[in-house]
């Protein structure tokens, strides 16, 4: 199964390559942005749309990103209160357990 695993991926990155082979060839058009006085460097279509896919993909990851590590240090809050409580049950236990 590995094998079809491995064949998948490879056959994703040659279509992924051949799609931006095309999408590049097709929009080969210089391109200039302009916002307020401001101009950018003509550039292909295809790399103006690049660089806002792998922009609006590094924002999400970052977001991700914190949301994570915000769920992992509750995750260890809530991990440490367990721990305090079972440790606070067994020595209750462990009370009365003994002859009076």
């Amino acid at each position: 199964m590995r094998w079809v695993r491995n064949l998948t991926a490879v056959g994703v990155l040659i279509l992924v390559v051949v799609i931006g082979v095309i999408g590049q060839t097709d929009n080969a058009d210089p391109l200039v942005l302009r916002f307020l006085a401001y101009e950018t460097p003509p550039l292909g279509t295809f790399w103006w749309l690049l660089l806002a896919f792998i922009t609006g993909t590094a924002t999400g990851f970052g977001i991700c990103f914190f949301g994570f590590v915000r769920g992992k240090m509750a995750e260890r809050r809530l991990k440490r209160t367990v721990d305090e409580q079972r440790r606070e049950l067994d020595a209750a236990r462990g009370e009365g357990d003994a002859p009076g």
